[in-house]
């Protein structure tokens, strides 16, 4: 049964750690801060320190004891929409490894400007590239683009690093998804998944509920922040 969007009681502003949002409790971003102030320090940075500052700032992306989790709520819009997909872009990712950790049999691209973080990516062995992802394009185009708290892409850049029927699966801490209803018409909202609700992918409701993008000196907690929408890229798209 499709539902519309619900509204849900004011959230706790969540803390910005090492470039990204995170939700997590105060003790879980003392420990992340912590973990940075380390790994900063250290001279010779190593893939142990890539693996606790992820488990520190995520927990265990891999477990399925965290259904309401962003990967997790990724992975099932990309099983309804865009299964078994061959290659995921993932700009802006910062150290996030819970799409590679999920798709161990899959090519993730990781992009992100800071350098430190894409050296510490590729001494994982992970794939990672310094660049600005409104302007890198990727030598084939994905199959899936994840962007989780990493700003927005406009939709000719997405034209650029999406396959002609790709999923795009966003939040909005960053107003990604109101950006992509009101200006990528090259892409359709397919479905969405709130995190009070992880098992239901919403397919059935009012875009209006998103807002709109508030202007640059204006500061408003975005609609539906935690909530991770699925756009998949129109046949008609050039």
């Amino acid at each position: 049964m499709s539902r519309l969007f619900r509204r849900k009681p004011p959230q706790p502003q969540p803390q910005e750690v090492a470039g990204q949002w995170s939700s997590s409790t105060p003790e879980d971003s003392a420990r992340v801060v912590k973990v940075l102030e380390l790994l900063r320090a250290k001279n010779e940075r190593t893939v142990k320190d890539i693996e606790e500052l992820y488990a520190a700032d995520y927990g265990n992306g891999e477990s399925a004891d965290n259904p309401g989790g962003y990967h997790q709520r990724a992975d099932l819009l990309i099983d309804r929409f865009r299964p078994q997909p061959a290659v995921i872009y993932h700009p802006g990712s910062h150290l996030d490894l819970g799409v590679a950790k999920r798709h161990p049999h899959t090519r993730v691209m990781h992009v992100d400007k800071e350098q430190w973080v894409i050296d510490l990516m590729q001494q994982g062995g992970y794939e990672a590239h310094a660049a600005d992802h409104n302007q890198f394009i990727p030598d084939t185009a994905a199959d899936v683009t994840i962007l989780f708290n990493a700003g927005r892409i406009p939709n000719d850049q997405l034209l650029k690093v999406t396959q002609h029927d790709g999923l795009v699966v966003v939040n909005n801490y960053h107003y990604a998804a109101t950006y992509m209803a009101l200006d990528c018409p090259d892409f359709k909202l397919v479905g969405a998944i709130e995190p009070d609700d992880p098992l239901t992918i919403l397919s059935d409701f009012d875009m209006s509920r998103l807002g709109v993008i508030p202007a640059p000196n204006e500061i408003v907690w975005p609609a539906y922040a935690d909530t991770i929408f699925a756009f998949q890229r129109q046949a008609s798209a050039q």
